[in-house]
């Protein structure tokens, strides 16, 4: 069995709020696209260790955005969480444009 796929592009969200951290996330997917190549990226959102209640805040709002709106703006095809909870492993897809 083949070993997982090492995600390209890594973007680290720590220490910003639910907004900023869709903002960063909307803002890296559209630059890491703008490359036109299928890749991988890991999303760090953290566990929420940090908060007062250790509830996870960035995790949950920035996988809404990438469930729906990043699907369609930044070519999200598939969007999981790595097994340490704290990061989301996102793929996006690139197709060829017909000619």
């Amino acid at each position: 069995m083949a070993p997982p796929e090492q995600p390209s592009y890594e973007i680290d969200l720590h220490g910003m709020t639910g907004d900023q951290a869709v903002r960063e996330t909307h803002q890296r997917l559209l630059q890491i696209r703008a490359g036109r190549m299928s890749c991988k990226v890991r999303i760090i959102t953290g566990r929420g260790g940090h908060t007062h209640d250790g509830v996870s805040v960035l995790g949950p709002a920035v996988e809404s955005w990438l469930q729906t709106e990043g699907r369609r703006v930044a070519s999200v095809s598939d969007v999981q969480w790595a097994r340490d909870h704290g990061s989301l492993l996102v793929q996006i897809t690139i197709r060829e444009e017909a000619d």
